[in-house]
């Protein structure tokens, strides 16, 4: 295949993936924005691996034969390694151009593309001649990379803007925003955004002072980087795949020798580990950044739980006198006959009215009394079916299949629904409120009681009208204050619903009751306490998940490699490949088994403990409301 036709294909596969990625850029999940930054981090990895390659061939030529430590000689190893954060760095900036800028970071992106294919021409024209083959890539992919960032530098300081005037405040505000769901990707493109904000404010005050030509010069250091690394993803297109081989195999052959099949399989299971590792990194910090999971407390599922329910008291704002009790002056002869009377407040009520009004608030309380001892007994069965449902959550939280599905859900931007859900489902096995709902449900059925209630109280008070003026005298027989007249929250509502209702607790009564109880269970917990609790002894065991791993990676490459060779067709490196792949996953999944099973001891009775106090401060909500305390 020409030089050119895999060029162009490996150049537009990664145009077009990334063009894909794009279209919902502002609104990425964490999954999304991962496979971003792969796209990119990979082949600015194979170009920068396979420059070190070459380098470390030359380093080579002066050995008289090969020797284990010829890698370390060259710094070959070193520079493998080091080249994961710079291209992890290449992905991560182009993934945040992305969601500032879309279509218009596309169009740099194809820029440069074409720019790489230009130069690369130009270049071999140059140096084909004069080098051997195996060593015309090196020069060609430093001059290529160079001299594209620099022609994209030039052409964006041409084509910007002067910066805006404003002070700095308004310079960050104004820079793009990410609205999806991932908090890292969130906090990312923020960090980019306050340094994108300072450096313009910064260039408007150096614009102002009339240091152009500095303004000018800081603006091609800053964005040379970021083509740089641009450049180097298509740079990694003009590398045919049998070149690739001296990454592994550093050779100043013409042709690369084949890679042994132990190679393969040590290479493919240590990328299988890391790109797990990477993965799980990502996900933890996603997980530790989610905010405590919580759930709608107030909304139309509430709205339609308690839709059966009757309407709640009609109460009177104490700062205000009932319109229904505010008559017309009577005449002189209706004066002069109310002698002895009751006063409430500013108001006077025929003589008995205190005391009919204080027999009906006597009835309301005895109706709450009666309602609390009915009520309590179901509280207190169905909360402790409750707490017997957390071991069931536990044992499946810290399954594997479990954390798996929890990674899976964190990348689709899911994590804190699915956690809520999962909780919300477990502690509710077996319907542990099902009798207590059966007995809120019985009390219910006498709501009419409340209208009876108030209807008779306003019929009482109904009698009262403002106080004569000073010429009569009056013999108050009884006296309240105008308090009297209004009725308390926590006093009037003879049913249980406005007494949750003014404790925060709406929803709580109808078929949704147990939802929202548990919900208000979840609000309580933090779900990030279980992982911090384990952090510190994670950390302790990573030398020894380090050897678990490379045994792991030597046994899965060397099966692999030994089943390849007897397989028809498969081949020693294909089997190897297989091999060390099959034996990175093995043993990341037997350590990932192993770091659950040490975060379970180290975290399961804290986190349970965490589960049970907000299982008993809801018992405690729901019962302080039945005793009537505030």
């Amino acid at each position: 295949m020409s030089s050119f036709v895999r060029f162009g294909i490996s150049a537009m596969v990664i145009v077009a993936l990334l063009a894909w990625m794009a279209q919902s850029a502002g609104h990425w999940v964490l999954l999304q924005g991962g496979l971003t930054i792969l796209i990119v981090a990979v082949p600015v990895w194979v170009a920068i691996a396979y420059v070190s390659a070459l380098r470390s061939a030359h380093a080579r030529a002066v050995l008289l034969r090969p020797v284990w430590w010829g890698g370390f000689l060259s710094g070959h190893l070193f520079r493998l390694v080091a080249a994961v954060p710079a291209a992890l760095l290449a992905g991560a900036g182009v993934m945040a151009a992305l969601i500032a800028d879309g279509s218009r970071a596309l169009l740099w992106i194809g820029a440069a593309a074409v720019l790489v294919l230009v130069v690369s021409i130009g270049v071999n024209r140059v140096v084909a001649a004069d080098l051997r083959p195996y060593a015309r890539l090196r020069p060609t992919i430093y001059i290529v990379t160079s001299v594209t960032a620099f022609i994209l530098t030039l052409c964006l300081a041409a084509l910007s803007a002067q910066p805006p005037a404003g002070d700095l405040r308004d310079m960050m505000m104004s820079q793009p925003r990410y609205t999806g769901s991932s908090l890292l990707i969130e906090q990312w493109t923020d960090t980019l955004a306050l340094w994108s904000g300072a450096k313009a404010w910064a260039e408007a005050q150096a614009e102002a002072v009339g240091l152009h030509f500095a303004v000018i010069i800081w603006r091609l250091v800053s964005s040379f980087g970021y083509f740089a690394g641009v450049a180097l993803v298509f740079a990694a297109c003009l590398i045919p795949l049998r070149e690739m081989r001296r990454i592994l195999r550093p050779t100043d052959a013409d042709d690369p020798a084949r890679v042994e099949p132990r190679q393969a399989a040590l290479f493919s299971a240590i990328c299988v580990i890391a790109l797990l590792t990477g993965l799980q990194t990502l996900v933890r910090f996603e997980q530790a950044a989610l905010p405590a999971v919580s759930v709608q407390t107030e909304g139309p599922e509430l709205a339609q739980a308690g839709a059966g329910a009757s309407p709640q008291l009609a109460t009177v704002s104490p700062d205000s006198t009932p319109p229904a009790m505010i008559a017309d002056l009577l005449l002189p002869s209706d004066l002069r006959r109310s002698v002895e009377v009751d006063q409430i407040g500013e108001l006077v009520c025929p003589r008995g009215t205190i005391v009919q009004v204080a027999a009906l608030d006597a009835d309301l309380a005895a109706v709450i009394a009666r309602q609390k001892a009915d009520v309590a007994a179901a509280v207190e069965v169905g909360f402790d079916r409750m707490r017997a449902n957390v071991p069931v959550f536990l044992d499946w939280y810290y399954s594997l299949g479990a954390e798996y599905l929890r990674t899976l859900n964190i990348l689709i931007g899911n994590g804190g629904t699915y956690l809520n859900d999962q909780l919300q489902d477990r502690l509710g096995t077996d319907d542990p409120l099902a009798e207590l709902r059966t007995a809120i449900q019985a009390l219910e059925a006498g709501a009419i009681l409340a209208d009876i209630y108030q209807q008779n109280r306003r019929s009482l008070l109904a009698g009262c009208t403002n106080l004569p003026s000073d010429m009569f005298t009056l013999d108050a027989v009884n006296t309240r204050p105008a308090e009297f007249l209004t009725i308390a929250l926590h006093e009037d509502a003879i049913r249980l619903e406005a007494r949750l209702t003014s404790a925060g607790l709406s929803g709580v009564i109808g078929a949704g009751m147990a939802g929202v109880l548990v919900g208000k269970v979840i609000a309580k917990v933090s779900l990030g306490s279980a992982f911090k609790a384990a952090a510190a002894a994670l950390v302790k065991m990573a030398g020894s998940k380090g050897l678990s791993i490379g045994g792991g990676v030597l046994i899965g490459g060397g099966t692999g490699a030994a089943g390849g060779s007897v397989v028809p067709g498969l081949g020693t490196v294909a089997g190897g490949v297989i091999g060390g792949i099959a034996g990175g996953v093995a043993v990341w999944i037997g350590v990932d088994y192993a770091m659950l099973r040490l975060e379970e001891e180290i975290s399961r009775d804290a986190f349970e403990a965490d589960i049970l106090a907000a299982i008993a401060q809801t018992e405690a909500e729901i019962m302080a409301v039945l005793d009537d305390r505030p």
